[in-house]
């Protein structure tokens, strides 16, 4: 999946957070802001590559299923 299919998908369900009243506005962009940020540290390819491990590892317990 591309990197703008991926923001796409996440403004939609951040937006039908903020409807159900899930979540307040501000509350979203403060975790948007710090999930940037987080991403743009150089911590970011260490924390990417394991939520890839664990995602793969939970795709072979399905398959196996």
């Amino acid at each position: 999946m591309s990197l703008v299919a991926i923001c796409i998908v996440l403004g939609v369900l951040v937006a039908l957070m903020i409807k159900a009243k899930a979540i307040r506005a501000w509350g979203a962009l403060l975790r948007i802001a710090f999930g940037v940020t987080l991403a743009a540290s150089p911590m970011g390819q260490y924390l990417s590559a394991a939520l890839h491990a664990v995602g793969t590892w939970a795709m072979t317990q399905l398959r196996a299923v």
